[in-house]
């Protein structure tokens, strides 16, 4: 009987870990960046050199507590980014925010792969990195 009793106790605490695992899967997506976007990627497909394509990312705070963007730092040079809010922005819950990035493709030709990083004061989520591609003919 007592080991019918012991293997009950495992039993409970291997259930009980696995439902703690699998809880915090389910939270991970929120807490993996600090704002939300439908996509983090956008590709203009084929453009030509000399002109200066841009996309707006909309980004969103699904926290339920305000979000200060502190910093928007581009890769390269050739890559602008700017938001409808000061620097830094303060959004509140299930506030929006957007950012225009753009790329300058007088400097290049080819595929083109390049970044904007949103910096915010949550320290438990890391960056977001926002992509912009092309091929520059």
């Amino acid at each position: 009987m007592k080991k019918d009793a012991k293997r009950c106790v495992i039993m409970c605490m291997l259930a009980a870990v696995l439902l703690i695992i699998y809880t915090a899967s389910l939270l991970y997506p929120v807490y993996a960046a600090s704002l939300y976007t439908s996509h983090v990627t956008w590709d203009f497909g084929n453009v030509r050199g000399g002109t200066t394509p841009e996309h707006i990312f909309d980004l969103d705070n699904m926290y339920p507590w305000p979000v200060v963007v502190k910093t928007l730092t581009r890769g390269c040079g050739c890559t602008t980014a700017s938001i409808d809010h000061r620097l830094p922005a303060r959004l509140m819950p299930l506030g929006k925010l957007r950012v225009k990035v753009s790329l300058n493709t007088s400097f290049s030709y080819g595929p083109v792969d390049r970044y904007v990083k949103v910096q915010t004061n949550q320290s438990h989520a890391h960056d977001l990195i926002l992509h912009i591609k092309c091929n520059i003919l």
